[in-house]
């Protein structure tokens, strides 16, 4: 029994000091944050991390929030019929494709001017050979 008394005091101790303790009465704070006695370096980083922390939780809830709402508006112009509107990636592949398309048409234009002027040299030699036969056949054919 005589433990369990040690470890009642001790117990009784602890509680007891941290009683002692002043805290800042609620909505009354000071500038010494940890409690230590003074105001010095570790309150002013301790200070700036909560900033730091109450900053970081706003900006997850707010960012939070409008995914929501975001999601909500989708799904509520889906049913009604509009379609979602595109991403920027999704804008910027688009913008992309068409580039890729009239380059690939351009392309295309140019290979059928040239194959068409090529066809039209091959016809013109054509032409030439062979008016070359017919006038040496009226040739072969006067004598």
């Amino acid at each position: 029994m005589e433990k369990t008394s040690d470890l009642i005091e001790i117990i009784d101790d602890v509680f007891l000091k941290a009683l002692e303790e002043k805290m800042d009465p609620v909505g009354k704070e000071d500038d010494d944050i940890d409690n230590d006695g003074d105001s010095d370096s570790s309150d002013q980083y301790l200070k700036k991390r909560r900033a730091a922390i109450a900053k970081q939780k706003a900006n997850m809830k707010e960012g939070i929030m409008s995914d929501i709402a975001s999601k909500a508006k989708t799904a509520i112009d889906r049913a009604r019929g509009i379609p979602p509107k595109p991403t920027e990636d999704e804008l910027r592949a688009a913008r992309v494709r068409a580039k890729t398309s009239a380059i690939f048409k351009q392309i295309n234009r140019t290979m059928a001017m040239k194959d068409k002027a090529r066809k039209a040299r091959e016809a013109e030699q054509k032409d030439e050979s062979s008016c070359g036969s017919k006038k040496s056949l009226k040739a072969s054919k006067s004598y």
